[in-house]
């Protein structure tokens, strides 16, 4: 957290923590971007990302927040439940509303 302080100094600073929530660090944010996917869709990403099973994939969901169970209201949140080319551009609309 402190370089990213130390370089919020000089501007806006993006930071990309699949641990936000869990640790506690999303007070230490003026703005937080949360990007939601369909748990299936996660698990089969993870899976081909990392070369899991889907058992040890589910069981580092199960090790993280529930995102269909957590207040996001004071987030910018993006569904990802598109191509590319879709996420890119509501990442560029949630850039612009903060």
């Amino acid at each position: 957290m402190t370089r990213a302080k130390k370089l919020a100094n000089n501007g806006d600073v993006f930071v990309e923590t699949p641990v936000l929530f869990e640790l506690k660090y999303d007070k230490h944010f003026e703005k937080i971007i949360v990007v939601k996917r369909k748990l299936e869709d996660r698990i089969g990403a993870v899976i081909s990302r990392s070369n899991l099973t889907k058992e040890q994939v589910i069981e580092r969901i199960n090790n993280q927040i529930n995102y269909d169970e957590t207040d996001f209201s004071n987030c910018v949140v993006i569904d990802n439940d598109g191509d590319l080319e879709k996420l890119k551009i509501s990442t560029l609309k949630a850039i612009e509303k903060i």
